[in-house]
């Protein structure tokens, strides 16, 4: 009976730990994916940080599935999150394109206003989840300001474009530079971006969901370059209509 206690108090004891080993692995890739764009391979590079954005997403879930969430978790989580989607995106895009633009003052600007406005945001966003009701509509579905994964992707999303299709408008420094700098400031921002964690789905569109979200795994693998070129595409023009559905609610709410 003792060492059947002993292995489930060990068992219990690890499970703790799930989640925060997640986070780290992710904070692995994220610094991986800088050694890489500092060599040149760029493809593994984004391979990379899009793992640690899948890693990133999941962490959290697990947590509250294991029941194990904590305040030291999400603070490992929060600093590996500056580092993945704040530092190593600017980074592998600078070592990509960003040092080809002809003012080098303004191509590192680049880079530390990205790290900035990440760090900016994850503040904002650890300080409203103790501070904001979480079951006001303004706060249950719409963020402020690009999450930092999205931001991220969104970072990444020239290279990505330039795998998919080639040289392009998209493959230009001073391109590059500007999306950089718009990333970093929407991040920062408080302007209203989606946030999908607390929609619910009705029951008779669950089976329809599932279906979509196995479709996109499909693509993911045969064409995961395309795939996630045209995700961020839509996900840009999704941030246009949830400004507009936001200030709808903002006045709904402000009539009550």
């Amino acid at each position: 009976m003792k060492n059947i206690k002993t292995n489930e108090e060990n068992q219990v004891y690890f499970t703790k730990f799930v989640p925060t080993l997640l986070s780290l692995l992710a904070l692995c890739c994220g610094v991986s994916s800088i050694r890489y764009g500092y060599s040149g391979n760029y493809v593994l590079a984004a391979t990379l940080l899009l793992i640690a954005c899948f890693l990133d997403g999941i962490d959290g879930r697990v947590a509250r599935f294991l029941n194990v969430s904590s305040d030291f978790g999400a603070q490992i989580d929060s600093l590996a999150d500056l580092v993945n989607f704040g530092v190593a995106p600017g980074f592998v895009v600078y070592c990509w394109k960003i040092n080809e633009f002809e003012v080098s003052g303004i191509a590192w600007f680049a880079v530390m206003l990205l790290a900035s406005c990440m760090a900016i945001r994850l503040a904002r966003f650890n300080v409203d989840l103790t501070t904001k009701d979480q079951n006001d509509p303004l706060v249950k579905y719409f963020f402020k300001g690009v999450p930092a994964p999205a931001a991220a992707c969104l970072a990444i999303l020239p290279m990505i474009l330039y795998f998919q299709f080639g040289y392009g408008f998209w493959s230009e420094p001073i391109f590059v530079v500007i999306n950089t700098m718009m990333v970093a400031l929407l991040a920062g921002s408080t302007i209203p971006t989606p946030c999908f964690k607390k929609v619910k789905i009705k029951e008779e569109y669950k089976n329809i969901v599932l279906i979509l979200a196995a479709m996109l795994i499909i693509l993911l693998v045969i064409k995961p370059w395309l795939t996630l070129s045209l995700t961020g595409v839509i996900y840009v023009i999704s941030i246009v209509i949830s400004i507009f559905v936001f200030f709808k609610f903002k006045r709904e709410k402000a009539k009550k």
